[in-house]
């Protein structure tokens, strides 16, 4: 046994608590798809995904992750609070009994389906520039998007691109299309972004959330 790092799905919990040590593991693992330990390279399973939770960063005891880490995650999801009728689903379903786990939803065979149809989709090169383009303004903003332009520090880097074409493609997928549309794109570009590009500190202290400022480049770049 190598080590809980080869497996299908890592889950990385409270990763913004980890030391340094195991944020740099992740690193290689993460993009090469394989371990280096000593003079030996190991692979890593196929499929591999890790998955990361984290805490605010005005949690104790938390830091903020390094941007080339940040930039290996394909998308970033922030989780608020619930609203009350989900939480009375949280307490029916934990405070009243014990919950099994769901198991054997999917096979490995069905995965690696499932990532053949995704790349199978079609994307025109019309929608390719699109997404360049939209990328792109994260770097440069353009004209219409000048409001928020001083909030951004640093511009995506082009995994970004390769980011949003892969979940434009699945977006496809999942809505039964064998194309890509630039609704897709727009739709997740905010996930694709948010933790890619480098805000400036005035965007915490005047309280502008990530999501308006890559909402408003996206709404500067015109649509083909």
């Amino acid at each position: 046994m190598l080590g809980p790092i080869f497996g299908n799905v890592v889950l990385a919990d409270e990763i913004n608590r980890a030391p340094a040590k195991v944020q740099s593991a992740l690193l290689e693992a993460m993009q090469e798809r394989q371990v280096t330990i000593g003079p030996e390279t190991h692979p890593l399973p196929d499929p591999f995904i890790v998955m990361a939770t984290m805490n605010p960063l005005d949690a104790e005891g938390t830091y903020a992750l390094p941007l080339a880490q940040m930039d290996r995650f394909l998308i970033k999801i922030d989780v608020d609070y619930p609203t009350a009728e989900e939480e009375l689903q949280i307490l029916d379903r934990f405070a009243i009994g014990s919950v099994e786990p769901v198991r054997n939803v999917a096979s490995l065979e069905d995965v690696h389906a499932w990532r053949a149809q995704s790349r199978a989709v079609h994307v025109e090169p019309k929608v390719l520039r699109y997404i360049v383009d939209i990328v792109a303004a994260t770097r440069s903003v353009p004209d219409g998007a000048r409001a928020v332009a001083g909030y951004i520090e640093r511009g995506a880097s082009p995994r970004a691109t390769l980011a949003i074409a892969n979940m434009a493609r699945s977006r496809a997928a999942l809505d039964g299309r064998d194309y890509v549309i630039p609704d897709d794109v727009r739709r997740v570009s905010a996930p694709a972004l948010r933790h890619r590009v480098g805000f400036h500190y005035r965007r915490a202290l005047e309280g502008v959330l990530p999501d308006e400022i890559v909402s408003a480049v996206v709404a500067a770049v015109p649509v083909p």
